[in-house]
């Protein structure tokens, strides 16, 4: 059976800067939305992954909350120095992630941004086709991320500047993902269930709709 692709809401920014973006709790948070495996089933509570999307003039924000990582984080705050992209991070740490385009689902082409919870980050520029998926890493962005790690919680803020994604859009369609290393296909989440396989993530026929 195949699952309905699901929405979510792009709430108005109630903060200025991204350094009171990644204060907020997307648990917490009205318009929250909960990422499940990539099949579509709950997540253990322990390992719950909540996220939330706000909206202003200049730039598309999502706020994760990520609960049970190994992975060691850095209290404070994560600045988008260019020294922290790295190439290739979803091999290396656990990430969040980001996939949303302008009516991507039809043309399979999209933005990825992915943060780990050291602050390292990557930009991607894809395209999926019947061919396969290939993915730039070295397009220019106007990208910025911050993190923040406190018992036990890391999150992070990712701001996506609509000049990245060619303008605010009417329809815009996306994914956002948890990945953990070493956890196989178990450790891969996902808002919109993609299913398991080769291409996994990347299937935009499988995103949902940003509202």
């Amino acid at each position: 059976m195949t699952l309905p692709l699901p929405s979510v809401r792009l709430a108005p920014a109630p903060f200025r800067v991204l350094e009171e973006a990644v204060r907020i709790d997307p648990a917490r948070f009205p318009a929250r939305a909960l990422l499940r495996t990539v099949d579509g089933v709950g997540v253990p509570e322990p390992l719950a992954t909540y996220f939330c999307c706000f909206r202003d003039e200049k730039c598309l924000t999502v706020v994760f909350s990520v609960a049970g990582s190994s992975v060691p984080g850095r209290s404070g705050l994560i600045g988008p120095a260019e020294t922290l992209r790295t190439p290739g991070l979803w091999d290396l740490s656990e990430v969040v992630e980001v996939f949303v385009g302008v009516d991507a689902r039809a043309t399979g082409q999209y933005r990825e941004y992915e943060v780990a919870p050291d602050g390292r980050w990557i930009a991607l520029d894809v395209r999926t086709d019947t061919s396969g998926t290939r993915g730039d890493q070295n397009r220019a962005t106007g990208f910025r991320c911050a993190v923040a790690w406190q018992q036990g919680i890391w999150k992070a803020a990712l701001e996506i500047p609509w000049d990245d994604l060619g303008g605010a859009a009417p329809i815009l369609h996306g994914n956002f993902f948890r990945s953990i290393p070493g956890s196989g296909e178990a450790g891969l989440f996902a808002w919109s269930p993609t299913g398991r396989g080769e291409r996994c993530f990347h299937r935009p026929e499988r995103f949902g709709e940003l509202v």
